[in-house]
C-alpha cells in the first residue's frame, strides 16, 4: 500500500508536466505484463525507452571510423590543458593533443581532469553491480521496476537486473551475496526470474557529486 500511494504521487506529477503516465491496478498491470506477482497490487505504466549500452558503443565507434576519427582506448588523459585563460587541449602519455573544445566526461575519474584545470568537482564512486540473466525473448515485455530493483529484457541477450549503490571507492569485484540479493528483489516482483541461469556479473561506477546535485555551469 505505501508503494501504492507512492505511485500514485509520481503519477500526479508526471501527468502535471505534461508526461504520459497511467496507474494501473494489479489486475491490469498483470494484463500487460503476465510474469508480475500476483502479490503486486499497483504498477505505473510510463513511455520509457531503453538501449543496449554495448550496441551504443559498438555503433559509436563505427561511426567515428567512418568519419575519421582517432578514438584511443585504454589511453588515460592526465591532465587538462589551458593557454591564455581557456582550455586548448589534453595531456595524453606525457604528449599534449591540442583542441578547439574538450568534453569532461569521465564519469566517477571526473574530480582530478577538473581539478587539473581549476574546477572543484568533489566526486565519488558509487558501485553498481549488475547480472544478466539468461532469459528467452519474450520473458518481459517491459522494464520492470521498484525502487532501485529493476529487470531489463534485452532481445537476444536475455535479461539485465540490477543494482547497488555501495560507497566502496573504486573496488570493482563482485559479491555473490549481492547478486543472491538482486535476484531476489527481482524474484519478489516477477517470480520466474528466481529460476533463471546467470549468465554474467559485472560492476560499475556512478558519478556523485558530494552534495548529491548535479553539478551546473
Amino acid at each position: 500500500p505505501a508503494d501504492r500511494a507512492e505511485l500514485e504521487a509520481r503519477a500526479r506529477f508526471l501527468s502535471g508536466a505534461g508526461l504520459p503516465a497511467t496507474l494501473l491496478d494489479g489486475a491490469a498491470a498483470r494484463a500487460r505484463e503476465p510474469r508480475l506477482a500476483p502479490t503486486v497490487l499497483a504498477a505505473l505504466h510510463l513511455a520509457e525507452a531503453r538501449l543496449d549500452n554495448r550496441a551504443l558503443w559498438t555503433a559509436l565507434r563505427e561511426a567515428c571510423t567512418r568519419h575519421g576519427l582517432d578514438v584511443r582506448i585504454e589511453t588515460p588523459v592526465e591532465a587538462v590543458i589551458q593557454r591564455g585563460g581557456r582550455v586548448t587541449g589534453v595531456r595524453v602519455g606525457g604528449t599534449v593533443l591540442e583542441a578547439d573544445a574538450v568534453l569532461l566526461a569521465a564519469g566517477a575519474w571526473s574530480e582530478g581532469l577538473a581539478k587539473s584545470s581549476g574546477l572543484v568537482l568533489p566526486t565519488k564512486p558509487v558501485k553498481g553491480q549488475m547480472l544478466r540473466l539468461a532469459a528467452p525473448d519474450g520473458f518481459l515485455s517491459h522494464v520492470v521496476k521498484r525502487g532501485i530493483a529493476y529487470s531489463v529484457p534485452h532481445r537476444g541477450h536475455g535479461l539485465v537486473t540490477g543494482t547497488t549503490a555501495e560507497d566502496v571507492g573504486f573496488h570493482r569485484g563482485v559479491d555473490p551475496a549481492a547478486l543472491d540479493r538482486m535476484v531476489a528483489d527481482a524474484a519478489a516482483i516477477v517470480p520466474d526470474i528466481a529460476g533463471l541461469a546467470r549468465a554474467e556479473a559485472w560492476a560499475g561506477f556512478r558519478p556523485r557529486l558530494a552534495d548529491g546535485l548535479p553539478a551546473l555551469g
